[in-house]
């Protein structure tokens, strides 16, 4: 299994959610036509927010993990689909707490 980071901010993927620990995480964003390919042959995606990771998900068709940051959108797909699944920001937050590691703040 490998992870694949698509994203218009890979500066701040690379600050926040690479580390040396991770060897089966790599950025792979080369443009936007790439990544949207790269997203709709992937098996499942976990996604933050916006229309691009939206329809990359949808067009991949597996499992996909979105954070409640974009409550139409994704409450909407959870509905209509059984493999879109919203994970509350709040939750994310709390384990983030029990672990004591920051969440990171979003990208531009």
């Amino acid at each position: 299994m490998i992870f694949l980071i698509v994203s218009d901010d890979l500066e701040w993927c690379r600050k926040h959610l690479l580390t040396k620990k991770l060897k089966d995480v790599v950025i792979a964003s080369k443009s936007p036509q790439h990544d949207l390919a790269l997203l709709a042959t992937s098996d499942h995606t976990i996604i933050d927010y916006g229309t691009f990771g939206e329809w990359g998900a949808v067009m991949a068709g597996g499992h996909t993990i979105s954070l409640d940051v974009d409550k139409n959108f994704s409450r909407v797909m959870s509905e209509f689909t059984d493999k879109w699944h919203v994970c509350e920001m709040k939750r994310f937050e709390e384990a983030s707490k029990k672990t004591k590691k920051k969440v990171p703040p979003s990208p531009k």
